[in-house]
């Protein structure tokens, strides 16, 4: 193609020439490539689980100093401040007996014994 030459939407121009048979000659051999070197495997998932493991260790340590730098809260007052057992077990004679066979209500919970 010329460099003034464009292209047009008619039928393509005729050869001048006859086109002549091309014949193509089967290669010998192909020349030796040269050894490529295989992309080590494995980079993707070792940059994710270096990310992960920074991320995390990173995290705690910010969230460690944000509540180390924190006043500290008292804590609440128990609901029930002692409890108090008896000096001694009770005698045999005085010692609650255990229900046949305990109740249980609508909801599931075992009742206490019917004395």
């Amino acid at each position: 193609m010329e460099p003034k030459d464009t292209i047009s939407d008619g039928p393509a121009p005729e050869a001048e020439h006859p086109a002549e048979p091309v014949t193509v000659a089967a290669p010998a051999a192909a020349p030796a490539a040269a050894p490529v070197a295989k992309r080590p495997r494995g980079r993707t998932a070792l940059l994710l689980v270096a990310a992960a493991v920074l991320g995390i260790a990173g995290g705690t340590a910010v969230g460690y100093d944000v509540q180390a730098g924190r006043a500290p809260t008292p804590l609440p007052v128990l609901a029930q401040p002692g409890l108090a057992y008896p000096s001694k077990a009770l005698p045999r004679a005085r010692a609650p007996t255990r229900c046949p066979r305990p109740r249980t209500t609508g909801s599931g919970r075992t009742a206490t014994c019917a004395s």
